[in-house]
């Protein structure tokens, strides 16, 4: 299955508004590969459906960790704009119990995402807002690690 498909799935049960991007991608891909039996199915479900679904029949044995990070930050980078400090680094905070990598490694673009909440309670407004910033341009400003754009030619 997709690790773009799952990035929307772990951010919708995060709290974040993915309905839309899922659908599109999810007709994207189909289209691309008509014959995956688990993509006509998703397909003919629902979004909560399909959430539940891809919770559960996901291939994490198979799953790139690099690549969900970089859908998941891809898409929180077009979400910021949309929420306040606090509610985004919550919400983004949330996903720490629901990731099915490992984010505990200094290495991990997502590493202090379980410390948001505690930066919030202790008034560390520039100390949170210096590691958003920095978790949404990891990719960017790691010149080691090809985007997208470069992975998919």
């Amino acid at each position: 299955m997709n690790e773009e498909l799952l990035s929307y799935v772990l951010l919708y049960r995060s709290g974040f508004e993915t309905e839309t991007l899922f659908e599109n991608a999810l007709n994207r891909i189909f289209l691309a590969t008509p014959e995956d039996k688990d993509l006509l199915e998703l397909e003919c479900m629902g979004f909560s459906d399909a959430v539940r679904y891809l919770s559960v029949h996901f291939d994490y044995q198979n799953l790139n960790a690099d690549t969900l990070c970089r859908y998941l930050i891809q898409t929180l980078k077009t979400f910021r704009p949309a929420y306040d400090l606090e509610t985004f680094a919550e919400k983004t905070a949330s996903l720490w119990d629901i990731l099915p990598i490992p984010t505990h490694r200094k290495e991990s673009p997502l590493y202090l995402i379980y410390f948001y909440p505690d930066m919030i309670r202790a008034g560390k407004t520039e100390v949170l807002r210096d590691c958003i910033e920095e978790m949404l341009s990891y990719y960017d400003d790691n010149p080691e690690v090809k985007s997208y754009e470069e992975n998919s030619q």
